[in-house]
């Protein structure tokens, strides 16, 4: 989407499908956030895309190009491959931040995380 949507409608995609159990951080086959990406990347004719993955210190450490559904299944993938992890059990209590993203819609993806760690019905104070 970015790069083909304003940022009005990034944000309205972005709060819209925050509270969707379906949505899921880091997945993207069934996600139906991703699957609507796909769909308004399609519609705005984006054919071609370049990522690039950064470091915690914002360095390149390897870029992706060419068909933006199958780059970016690349780009996750080898992302996933560096940052993931398995939790050994969920939390009751969770404490995230988006820094350095904590402003506009990137703020979002703090509370997908903090989801995914907390214990099902584990209190929010949001």
């Amino acid at each position: 989407m970015p790069g083909v949507s304003s940022y009005r409608t990034i944000g309205e995609h972005h709060y819209n499908w925050l509270r969707n159990k379906g949505c899921r951080l880091s997945v993207l086959e069934g996600n139906p956030w991703y699957d609507e990406s796909v769909e308004i990347a399609r519609m705005g004719g984006l054919t071609f895309k370049v990522d690039f993955l950064l470091n915690e210190t914002e360095h390149v450490i390897r870029a992706f190009a060419g068909d933006p559904v199958e780059e970016h299944a690349q780009a996750a993938q080898y992302a996933l491959s560096l940052y993931q992890i398995s939790l050994p059990r969920h939390a009751d209590v969770v404490i995230t931040a988006a820094a350095p993203l904590e402003i506009g819609v990137q703020a979002t993806k703090s509370l997908l995380n903090a989801r995914l760690a907390a214990k099902t019905g584990a209190p929010s104070s949001g």
